[in-house]
């Protein structure tokens, strides 16, 4: 008595697609619109204070120097109050921003999502042309 043998199964060979970037170069990941304005990628310890910690790198200093960015941000923001309050248009969000500059009160080593570097929601596109950035 004859077997049957069954049929092959054909399997598509996986072909490689050429991708126009480099996918784990870590800009892919930023937005489009803020590509061009990125000058430099600094990789820094990732804590509470990773925002000034990359700032620090990119001025040349020592991540350890954290500490200084975030003071003079500090006395930035206090010295010239009067141009961020037309910048944040009202005393609570000028607040916001020069209280999220302090060290965070949770001292578990993970930032919150509100006091990551970014732009606050009222600030708007209009307002970011208008003051250069």
């Amino acid at each position: 008595m004859p077997t049957r043998v069954p049929k092959a199964i054909l399997v598509p060979k996986p072909i490689s697609v050429p991708t126009p970037y480099n996918a784990s170069s870590p800009i892919y990941y930023m937005p489009k619109f803020t590509r061009s304005f990125i000058e430099k990628i600094v990789d820094v310890k990732g804590d509470e204070n990773c925002g000034f910690r990359a700032i620090a790198k990119y001025m040349s200093l020592m991540e350890e120097s954290h500490i200084i960015v975030r003071r003079a941000l500090i006395r930035e923001v206090k010295d010239h109050r009067n141009n961020y309050m037309r910048i944040y248009m009202s005393k609570d969000h000028y607040n916001y921003i020069l209280n999220g500059l302090h060290p965070p009160e949770n001292r578990s080593g993970i930032t919150l999502l509100d006091k990551w570097l970014t732009l606050p929601k009222w600030v708007t596109s209009l307002q970011l042309i208008t003051i250069g950035l």
